[in-house]
Parts: C-alpha cells; structure tokens; sequence
C-alpha cells in the first residue's frame, strides 16, 4: 500500500536513507513542502480550520477573518517575503486563533476596523506553546517531571546555544532514565526545531532570527556574543528585533542595547515617519544619581499630533554602541563611553549631536549626509576620542550639512578642518543658560513633519526645564522666539538670529555670540 511519512528535513533524510538502504528499492521519493504564496496561504489556514472545526455555523466569516490576519502579517513582514507569512506553522497559529474566538463576526468587525489582533510576539508564542505539547505523549518514570520541561523560555535559551555555538543549558533535576529520554528527545526536537532551518542551526526566517537574538541579548552568556552579532549588520538590521525586545514591558535598558534596538525601530519606518533618540544623563553632583540616564525614542506618522514617546531608564555604565548607520540622535552622556562602528565606514545622518566621556569610531571612514534640502549639522564632542582606523578626511555628502568636532587633539589630521573651540563662559550659571538655550533650539529637527515644531511635552519636560531651563524657555517664548500652540511649540529662526545673533548650526556646534550671551543672561535676572 502506498505510504506518505511526513516529517521535518532532517528527520525525513534520515528516513529515506534507512528505506532505501535496507528495502533495496529506488522508488521512494522525497517531496518538499515548500513556503506559501499569499493565496495558497489563505487556502492552507482555511483547511486547517475546517480539519479542527468541521461544523462551524460561521465559515465564510471564519475565512474572511483569515484573509484579513494573513493579509496584515504579510503586510508586516514584506521583507521577510514568504518566510514567515507562508510558513506553515505559522498559518496553523493563526488558524487555531480563529478557531479558538468564540466570536468571529467580532475578531472580524475589529479587523475591518484597522485592528491586527495577532501579533508576531501572539504567533511565536502559539508555536512555542504546540512544540511544548510534543511531551504529552513521552512517558517519564516521574510523571510530574514533564510539566516543567521544553517550556517557551527553555526552547528559546536551547535555539540560542545552536545559533551562536554555546554550550546548551543543563538538564534539570531529574532521574538518570529521564534524562537519558529528554536528551534524546531533545537532540532531535532542537535540531528540526520550526524556528530553525534545514540545517538546524540558523533561524528559518528574519522573524524568528529576531526573537532568537532578543533571548540572546537578555542571556548574560549570549548577550555579548548576540550584540556583536546585531552590530555586524551594519544597515542591514533586523525590523523584527525591537518588536520582539518591546513585547514585554519593562521601564529599563541596558546602555549597550540602545543603539541595536532603536536602529531596528527604525528601519521599519515607511516614507514620512521620523523617529528621534534622546540618551541624557543626570547632571545630579550626587554620585548614585550621576550614574542614571534617561532614555527616549519618538516615533511619529506624517500628519500625527499624537506621536509616541517610550521612556526607558538606563545608567551611565558601560559603552553605549551605535552601529554603523546613524541618524537623528541626541547623545548627552557625561560619565559613559560611546561607539561608533564596526564596519568599513559611518554613516552619520544629521541631525546627530554627541557628547561624553569617551567617544570611538572603529571604521576606516566617516560619512556625513542629511536627509533633507534645509541646514542641519553632526556636532561630537568628547573628553577622550579614539579613532586610529580612520585615515581620510571625513567626506561631506551636502553643502548644507556641517560637521563640528571637538576633542583633544581634534585640530589634527585628519579633523582638523571640523574642529570647534565651544563657547564656555567662567560663570557656571551662566554655562548651564546656554546648554539649556542651546538644548531648546537644536530640539527642533529641520526636517521634522512639521517644519520647525515640537510636541508641548518634549520642550516642557523637566529634563529641558530643570535649573535655569525654565527661566530661558520663558525669556523665550516672551521675545517670540518660541511660539506656543495648545500641543505644539514653534521655532521663528528670524527672530532667534535678529535677538541673538545664533542660526541652528551656531547652537548645535556650542558657539555663542555676545549677543547671545548677553540674551541668556537676561534670562537669569
């Protein structure tokens, strides 16, 4: 009688060999179920469905809630093609999610809505979860032992050591006939593990490569390995890594993971969204609260006046590393180390201001673009700097681009042409005025959607407003050099020239005019 053996890639070539070897026979054939396209997708969740819930009342509803799900998660992992959107257990998640709804006009109503109910974080789990219940048939001599085992978290720490090559975790706590069985379940289970591909020790798709870093960047024996690996990328980051590293809420960041996570945030950005990067540490002289840093990533869609702020804490130890590729961040890390690379060149795209302690640039070159017609500028200031790799003038893309850099030594080959002497007046309070006026005016980005305009908020927190901000932000909105609207704040750079003698560059790179000093001081009376 024919006979179909259906199996994952390594399982099945093992299965083919012993066949043919010891049936001496040439005819069985090994076809390969491939990923879906957009419609057989659709058609393969639907029959999944009907195989579970052969008499729903509500079939034609149950499919169009299918269409729908299948039709989002494709349009959320686009790059990804077919990889995940037409993987088949992942079009059994979304199936049995239908299935379970005891309500599918509803799911469907919210859909049509503009409402994706499944996320990919909804997906991974109900995958993780179904390879969970493998051990519901492995009879263990301690028959409590299997309800702790192959749990999500396990099967993530387990892909993690075959991805990066660690050790995999210990075995827990179990009899010696036990642990024999679980290890030989595991060596076949990890190895065709659905987030692997055929050959078991790479993820089968840009999304589950995602969630297998995340787990490794949370790992303290991965975690290095992992960020390395994430910062190797250089541009070509993973979209899907700051979905799965959000999906959990939590109110702090390690330092070194800021820069991965946000340059994945942003490269899932669609044509007219901005997003920004505000690290700032404490000014506090105490030195518990000097440690701490505050982090802030703005997100908006054109036309938005409801962006999103996430606001993470962080702490001033450690190196913060921004990759290769960078674009709209504002750095102010007095206490902590600040890297910029690996790679062959860095690409820095203004507005970028960076201040701290230490800053170094590990690649053999420096870009500076914008990504707009109107002025803008790169301004990096550190009390240390290292950058022995780079051997040639620092190359700027756009006339109205400006780069300023200011460090020991920085009028030195190859940045001399670049280096700025800021303005640092004897009078701490009068210092701490112009940080502030400076901070106000280079808040407001270029080429932000709203021309030369910031969200209420921003310029009202009290990381801006804190000291002698407050008086500075007053003195002015009073001469017209902010205007406020009920939710936004609006920068007139003819009226900050004529008052103060500063355009945008002049504050970014920390140089103030007399007047501008004296227009501060004004401030402080």
């Amino acid at each position: 009688m024919p006979t179909v053996l259906f199996g994952r890639t390594g399982a099945i070539q093992e299965a083919w060999l012993i066949l043919t070897v010891n049936e001496n026979t040439d005819n069985i054939s090994v076809f390969e179920i491939g990923y879906y396209g957009a419609e057989e997708s659709v058609e393969f969740a639907a029959a999944t469905l009907r195989a579970d819930k052969p008499d729903s009342p509500h079939q034609s509803v149950e499919r169009r809630c299918l269409e729908l799900l299948l039709e989002g998660i494709r349009n959320q992992t686009d790059g990804d093609g077919d990889r995940f959107a037409g993987y088949a257990p992942v079009l059994q998640a979304v199936a049995k999610h239908v299935e379970q709804d005891s309500n599918p006009a509803a799911l469907l109503s919210q859909m049509e809505r503009g409402v994706q109910p499944v996320t990919l974080s909804a997906i991974a789990a109900a995958i993780l979860e179904r390879e969970q219940g493998k051990l519901s048939n492995v009879p263990f001599e301690d028959p409590e032992i299997g309800k702790s085992l192959y749990s999500p978290t396990e099967q993530l720490d387990r892909l993690v050591a075959r991805v990066y090559n660690l050790p995999p975790p210990p075995l827990p706590e179990m009899g010696a006939a036990d642990a024999r069985n679980y290890s030989n379940l595991l060596d076949t289970w990890v190895a065709e593990h659905p987030f692997l591909d055929v050959t078991g020790s790479l993820p089968s798709s840009a999304v589950f490569d995602a969630l297998i870093s995340t787990q490794a960047l949370r790992n303290p024996t991965s975690a290095v390995s992992a960020l390395q690996r994430e910062l190797r990328r250089g541009a070509s980051v993973n979209p899907f890594l700051s979905e799965f590293y959000f999906s959990e809420k939590f109110s702090s960041i390690p330092l070194e993971h800021i820069g991965v996570v946000y340059a994945s945030l942003r490269s899932r950005l669609s044509l007219g969204d901005t997003a920004s990067l505000t690290v700032a540490g404490s000014e506090d002289e105490d030195e518990e609260a000097a440690l701490q840093a505050e982090v802030e990533i703005t997100y908006s869609r054109p036309g938005s006046d409801d962006p999103r702020n996430l606001w993470l804490a962080t702490e001033q130890v450690g190196t913060l590393y921004l990759g290769s590729h960078l674009e709209d961040v504002d750095i102010f890390l007095p206490d902590a180390r600040v890297e910029i690379g690996p790679g062959s060149e860095a690409v820095l795209v203004a507005p970028i201001n960076i201040q701290c302690q230490n800053l170094s640039i590990i690649t053999d070159k420096v870009i500076v673009e914008k990504p707009s017609d109107q002025e803008a500028a790169v301004f990096l200031e550190a009390d240390h700097f290292s950058g022995t790799q780079i051997a040639s003038l620092p190359v700027i893309r756009d006339g109205n681009v400006v780069l300023g850099v200011c460090w020991p030594d920085s009028t030195a080959y190859p940045w001399s042409n670049f280096s700025v002497e800021p303005t640092v007046p004897e009078d701490p309070r009068l210092d701490e005025a112009l940080r502030r006026f400076r901070k106000f005016v280079i808040e407001f980005r270029s080429h932000s959607n709203h021309g030369l305009a910031r969200f209420s908020g921003k310029i009202n927190h009290a990381r801006m407003t804190k000291g002698t901000g407050q008086a500075v932000l007053d003195l002015m909105v009073e001469e017209g050099i902010l205007n406020r609207s009920q939710t936004r704040y609006f920068l007139n750079i003819d009226r900050l020239s004529e008052l103060t003698g500063s355009t945008y560059v002049d504050c970014a790179m920390r140089r103030f005019s007399d007047k501008a000093i004296a227009f501060v001081r004004k401030a402080l009376e």
